[in-house]
């Protein structure tokens, strides 16, 4: 498979360093114990940067565009299957998941809760908008 790839930072990045996630890390503080429900478009579950990190998920569509769908084909499910990113998606979930709890890798020190453990929920189903007539009139 071809995954979207993470961002990638040191830990002295100074978006870490701005939150104080150097801090908190020093301190013990990784998020271990925690649970992150995260609502966005889903997660590559078999990305290495979520192994067994992301533990169920939730997608409930409703958008009416009948194309628009679950994992299973229906607008709802239930099951870490359900939190999948859908084909073509441009990524935004896997962005947002690794932010927040991502594992630590060659790439980067993880997300800021390292060691939480995700629920993705699909609740949502972004068409491409901004590059529709009507959206970037909207837009100005």
């Amino acid at each position: 498979s071809v995954f979207m790839q993470p961002a990638r930072a040191a830990a002295t990045d100074p978006a870490y360093v701005q939150m104080g996630a150097d801090v908190a890390w020093s301190q013990g503080f990784t998020g271990k114990g925690a649970v992150i429900a995260i609502l966005e478009q889903g997660v590559d579950v078999d990305h290495p940067y979520f192994k067994e990190s992301v533990i169920d998920g939730y997608c409930i569509i409703t958008d009416p565009n009948p194309a628009a769908l679950c994992p299973n084909g229906k607008k709802e499910m239930s099951g870490l299957a359900a939190a999948q990113r859908p084909a073509g998606d441009f990524g935004h979930g896997l962005g947002v998941a690794s932010a927040a709890a991502g594992n630590p890798n060659s790439g980067g020190p993880g997300g800021v809760a390292r060691d939480a453990k995700i629920i993705m929920v699909r609740a949502m189903e972004i068409q491409v908008c901004c590059r529709s007539k009507t959206a970037s009139n909207a837009l100005g």
